[in-house]
């Protein structure tokens, strides 16, 4: 038979697979970002939870993302509720409309934001200052869902405006007042560190086509790289884990290991 089209975008790399897998903040969840094959097909993020002592990853939300293609970056918060995705990687910097958009997918609501609808106006005054909302890495607060892009320090030095997206309300504000610690709960997205590195696989057929919606990997691959004492998704000394897309449900089930297909080397997954 006809290998399928993939009607793969100009803009991607022929080495990107169409998948990016991550557990993010909360080693109990998976998230699956698929790129964007444009207008036609905006990129889409799932998220799935370990249920079952670890024998299935059931689907918990799913959402159609503002952009068309890929964000630049993304943050996960609220145990998979709340996502965030920053794209300003387009000149002049902070013009694209989805500069920062927050998502609700429990509520199935979204807002997004121009770098003009939440920056004060010295900071709009050249190209160079108006890059300057976000520097290093965010803290994230977990009991009031807030991100905060840039640290208080940085702020007080005039370095950067302190901005906080909470995503409760999906806002995104200045604080003229910047305090003077953050709360000893809030962490750093650099800290948390991943339990889990993924790989997917089409198995035995080809990857999906780049316009259909709501396409995912027929097989995943866990291996754990770090204990979690509050989820351990499989016990003992076992490091790996394989699951097949259950067609009925659209959860993914755990299977022997020998179902495992590697994919082509130009998917872009992880040898």
């Amino acid at each position: 038979s006809e290998p399928m089209k993939t009607d793969r975008p100009e803009r991607y790399a022929s080495s990107w697979g169409q998948f990016a897998l991550d557990t993010y903040t909360d080693p109990r969840q998976l998230s699956i970002l698929r790129l964007g094959a444009g207008a036609a097909r905006p990129a889409e993020y799932h998220v799935f939870e370990w249920v079952d002592e670890g024998r299935r990853l059931r689907a918990l939300h799913h959402a159609t993302l503002r952009t068309e293609w890929v964000p630049w970056s993304w943050r996960a918060v609220g145990s998979g509720r709340y996502l965030v995705t920053f794209d300003d990687r387009f000149e002049p910097q902070g013009t694209s409309a989805n500069t920062v958009v927050l998502y609700d997918l429990v509520r199935d609501r979204s807002e997004r934001f121009r770098a003009d609808d939440f920056l004060p106006a010295p900071w709009l005054v050249s190209p160079s200052r108006r890059g300057e909302w976000q520097i290093g890495p965010s803290d994230v607060d977990p009991l009031l869902h807030r991100i905060y892009p840039s640290s208080p320090d940085a702020a007080r030095d005039g370095t950067c405006p302190f901005l906080v997206l909470d995503l409760p309300s999906l806002s995104v504000r200045v604080l003229e007042q910047v305090p003077a610690r953050l709360p000893e709960r809030v962490y750093s997205e650099t800290e948390d560190g991943h339990a889990f590195e993924w790989e997917f696989s089409m198995g035995d057929a080809s990857e999906p086509n780049w316009l259909l919606p709501a396409a995912l990997p027929t097989l995943l691959k866990a291996r754990r790289v770090r204990d979690v004492d509050d989820a351990r998704p499989f016990g003992g000394n076992e490091v790996e884990a394989v699951f097949r897309r259950e067609a009925e449900t659209g959860d993914y089930v755990r299977c022997d290991a020998s179902e495992w297909k590697r994919p082509p080397d130009s998917w872009g997954a992880a040898k």
